[in-house]
């Protein structure tokens, strides 16, 4: 009988220890949920398509940088579309997929824009880039590391180079068709 009441006081203690596991797991998972969710906001906001326009004097040069964002197996992917302004040598388009993409629950973002091909027209996407590459201008191995904020439909960013290859120190991407706002 003390062989039996033992074992059934174990089984009531491990009962009781698994209750008291599933209710912190619970927590746990109730509290990552809520983190994921930030997190999901913030990348929700940030699907779409981002321009930048440099200032040119009292208005804005007719093209700008573009970021294109958009979720694929449940991850950001995101193409830098990029203006390389060559002085006398004219300007240049590029088309990269970025790196190290980075979305806290701040609305924080910071990515590194990878060497790049430059080419004498825009590309319609990466994969043009990438077969295009016998019609490459040329080649920036300068890449750009960016981080910043999101913020409604603005995203500003400092950029910073090794080589000062940012189009400027602070962008404000504006999301959709761009307009002076």
């Amino acid at each position: 009988m003390l062989g039996q009441e033992s074992i059934v006081a174990s089984q009531v203690r491990m009962e009781a220890a698994l209750k008291l596991s599933a209710f912190f797991l619970s927590i746990m998972c109730l509290s990552l949920a809520t983190v994921c969710l930030a997190e999901t906001d913030h990348e929700k906001a940030l699907i779409g398509t981002w321009e930048y326009r440099q200032a040119a004097g009292e208005s804005f040069d007719n093209e700008g940088e573009i970021l294109q964002i958009a979720r694929n197996n449940g991850l950001l992917h995101c193409v830098y579309f990029g203006l390389e302004r060559e002085g006398d040598h004219g300007l240049f388009y590029t088309a990269v997929k970025i790196k190290d993409l980075t979305v806290k629950s701040n609305g924080e973002v910071s990515f590194t824009v990878p060497e790049r091909d430059l080419f004498t027209k825009r590309p319609k996407n990466v994969q043009e880039a990438g077969h295009d590459k016998l019609r490459s201008a040329g080649f920036t191995r300068n890449e750009l590391q960016m981080r910043g904020h999101l913020q409604g439909d603005r995203l500003t960013l400092h950029c910073t180079s090794k080589s000062n290859s940012c189009p400027d120190g602070v962008m404000v991407f504006l999301k959709g068709k761009w307009s002076p706002r």
